[in-house]
């Protein structure tokens, strides 16, 4: 018998699919410009051709940019160009991002002109030193920069000659460092192919969807996106920046029929007078990153769209859906159950991974996917330590009900989830003992209606003077400290807590306050 193997499709290569079979179909659109798929496979050729001058399959393109347009065409040119991808994140600490670009070590940075002046304040020569260009969509208005329209123009719509295979390394998407040191785990063609087809299988996907996307590039759930559209011919919108009453507008002029949010998010839209707009369009909504209320999944139902979903996932894998029939009010607080080919265990958080809690006992999260990615960029050490025989050992806490349906309950090493993004507490509390007046921190995340969790510091002082002001002006000044992670409430008491072992307790000293 003969056996016929054909590999999967490269994602270089889905666009042409797309403009050979739909050429003026609406591809991506953004507030300044839409483009058909046969204009968004020949912008990218030649793109591909002038990255080619610069790369070899292999090395390495960073971009540090809004989700628009002109950024799908960038980053598509790149996967056409044989490049690994990277999306550098616009809200971590300048350490932590000039790690992720030490580590990476790109032939070339595209950086938006809008926000050059961010990227200018958190590099420094050293790590640009062997990054060969600059590219700005801007005007080049620093020595490193140089302008990429004049560099586009010369360039000629051919794509370069380079052999795309299933395992092939198309994207390092970097972690916030929400856990310590950012991660850059490396999806291949394959494993985004599959995450693509894994997002039509949560509200299926046609030539006729358009999606709604808020998300930063930086977030591998852009690139998910990208990867949707792609498999699936449908159109996209990029809003660059967040606004409930654009997003509303964008709904109705676009007639969009599928948008994904994080609660904090939904909240906004609800409070932004959703009646006055027209959102018929809309079949599907997404609600993930932090738990929903019941008030607020009825008025999502009743003032947005009926049909809700609520999902479970991370920068690793996308774990669970609980689809919007499963969605009540009653189970409302679960994520739902892991997705097709996907497998969840709630294990022991010191034990082995084979160590399984009965049903409704909590545990560690234990997610195995044929999704996941295989490698962590230049850390074999940690790769080995966040999966054990293809699980993914998630940090989470939760627990599986008789139905199997999981229910998470927070980080098991105290992880704070504020506005959807991870935050972990130990740089933080680090950088606040920094201070001269500053014997101890505990930093914890308390429950907040606006961001979900609200970072809050409980602080020991040396000196009754020492005021939050004082505290929130020294972060400010901190370059370990992203922006969104600085404390917006201190505490101050007159010892934290401690644990028999002599830890920070941060629970304790939390419950003894009334801080939930």
């Amino acid at each position: 018998m003969q056996r016929i193997h054909n590999e999967l499709p490269a994602l270089k290569d889905l666009s042409a699919h797309n403009a050979k079979k739909s050429a003026n179909a609406i591809a991506f659109e953004d507030a300044t410009e839409s483009v058909t798929w046969g204009e968004f496979d020949e912008r990218s050729k030649r793109v591909a051709d002038l990255f080619s001058d610069y790369v070899s399959k292999g090395d390495r393109i960073a971009f540090y940019s809004k989700p628009s347009v002109q950024h799908a065409v960038l980053f598509n040119g790149a996967l056409k160009a044989g490049a690994v991808t990277t999306n550098l994140h616009r809200r971590i600490a300048p350490e932590a991002f000039r790690y992720a670009i030490d580590q990476t070590k790109p032939k070339v940075i595209v950086v938006d002109g809008d926000i050059a002046d961010s990227f200018a304040a958190s590099v420094s020569e050293d790590v640009l030193a062997p990054v060969s260009t600059v590219f700005t969509t801007g005007d080049a208005e620093r020595a490193y920069e140089r302008p990429l329209a004049p560099a586009l123009a010369d360039a000629t719509p051919t794509e370069p000659d380079v052999l795309a295979e299933e395992d092939d390394i198309v994207t390092v998407a970097w972690t916030s460092g929400s856990t310590g040191r950012p991660k850059g785990w490396c999806h291949t063609n394959r494993t985004m192919f599959l995450k693509g087809r894994e997002l039509a299988t949560r509200s299926g996907y046609s030539r006729n969807d358009k999606q709604l996307v808020v998300n930063r590039p930086s977030f591998l759930i852009w690139t998910s996106f990208l990867t949707r559209s792609l498999l699936g011919c449908e159109a996209t919108y990029y809003m660059a920046d967040w606004d409930p009453e654009r997003w509303l507008d964008v709904v109705e002029e676009r007639g969009i029929t599928r948008a994904v949010l994080v609660p904090t998010m939904w909240k906004e839209v609800l409070d932004s007078d959703p009646d006055a707009y027209d959102l018929s369009s809309l079949s599907s909504i997404a609600s993930t990153g932090e738990k929903l209320n019941p008030e607020t999944l009825r008025r999502l139902r009743s003032e947005i769209c009926g049909n809700v979903t609520q999902s479970y996932g991370s920068t690793e894998i996308h774990s669970t859906i609980l689809y919007n029939n499963e969605l009540t009010e009653e189970r409302i607080e679960s994520v739902g159950k892991p997705q097709a080919g996907t497998q969840v265990r709630i294990v022991d958080p010191n034990g082995s991974i084979d160590d399984e809690r009965p049903p409704n006992e909590y545990g560690e999260i234990a997610v195995k996917s044929y999704q996941s990615p295989p490698w962590m960029w230049g850390d074999d050490e940690r790769a080995a330590a966040a999966f054990e025989d293809g699980w993914w050992r998630s940090g989470d806490r939760g627990r599986l009900d008789e139905e199997g349906f999981l229910y998470i309950e927070g980080r098991i090493d105290f992880q704070i989830k504020s506005r959807g993004v991870k935050i972990t507490p130990e740089s933080i509390e680090e950088a606040l003992e920094n201070h001269d007046e500053v014997v101890n921190a505990a930093v914890v995340g308390v429950e907040d209606p606006e961001y979900g969790q609200k970072v809050t510091a409980i602080v020991e002082r040396a000196s009754d003077a020492l005021s939050a002001e004082d505290l929130d002006a020294w972060m400010l000044e901190s370059d370990r400290v992203a922006d969104h992670e600085r404390p917006r409430t201190y505490e101050f008491v007159d010892a934290i807590d401690r644990t028999p072992s002599g830890k920070l307790d941060r629970q304790s000293t939390k419950d003894r306050l009334g801080l939930d």
